[in-house]
């Protein structure tokens, strides 16, 4: 099993997103054995995501219901990938639960390993020495670390900072850039100058850049969704973001060649 996580020290710049997003296109794009570790505490976010559109599923009259219901029939009955929230929902970052949180996915991981394809770690936006993203990537769970960054100041000095934390601890990481708009790309070496300071201390920087994902905001709108546990929307996400599919299948070669 080859593991991936999207993450960085700050939160609401697309980690859980693209967790659900880049599951889904392993699983039901690919055809590939996946688990997603849901971290996020107190309560796992991806988990009540799954719980929700299976009962979805359930309404004929859904949303949901009336577009799995057109797929071909392989990708109708294709069983859901898996999703492991670890140990009990932590309601703080104690020595103790974290370590818990760490045996636990060690357990998991090693008993497991030969059962999934890859595994996708969604953490806390925190990233501090007992955060569950720290000891994790610390500990070598996590192949390769993929740092989404926006042109938000502090998202970017977040990101930075991540970024060499995970590249001097010897760990795989890698950034790219997310949510940006078509005024960004525009500004004369913006985009460029803020690829250059990862640079500075060794960090690959995408060269696919994902424009903004406003319609991802739309996930309960029957008439256009791009994150699902369950389906991948193909269409959809064509028409949000054609890029994401050129990410995700560089990822994978990433992925498939450690």
């Amino acid at each position: 099993m080859k593991t991936i996580s999207f993450f960085n020290g700050k939160g609401g710049v697309g980690k859980t997103l693209h967790s659900v997003m880049f599951a889904s296109w392993l699983a039901y794009h690919e055809g590939a054995r996946v688990v997603v570790f849901d971290l996020e505490a107190p309560e796992p976010r991806i988990v009540k995501l799954r719980e929700s559109e299976l009962a979805l599923l359930k309404d004929s009259g859904s949303w949901l219901s009336r577009f799995v219901s057109k797929l071909p029939e392989d990708a109708r009955d294709r069983k859901p990938y898996d999703i492991y929230a670890p140990g009990e929902p932590m309601e703080s970052y104690e020595v103790s639960s974290i370590q818990t949180v760490l045996d636990d996915l060690w357990k998991f991981t090693t008993l497991h390993s030969r059962e999934y394809d890859y595994g996708i770690f969604d953490f806390p936006g925190v990233f501090v020495e007992w955060s569950p993203a720290f000891k994790c990537i610390e500990s070598g769970l996590v192949d390769l670390t993929v740092v989404p960054v926006d042109v938000d100041s502090t998202t970017r000095r977040e990101g930075i900072i991540t970024a060499k934390l995970i590249k001097d601890n010897g760990e795989r990481v890698m950034a790219f850039w997310n949510n940006i708009s078509l005024e960004d790309i525009r500004r004369p070496g913006f985009l460029e100058s803020g690829e250059e300071i990862f640079g500075r201390y060794g960090v690959e920087f995408h060269d696919v850049r994902i424009k903004t994902f406003l319609k991802a905001k739309r996930d309960s709108d029957s008439r256009l969704f791009v994150k699902s546990t369950v389906c991948w929307p193909d269409r959809y996400v064509e028409m949000a973001c054609p890029q994401v599919a050129d990410l995700y299948a560089n990822l994978k070669r990433r992925l498939d060649s450690i």
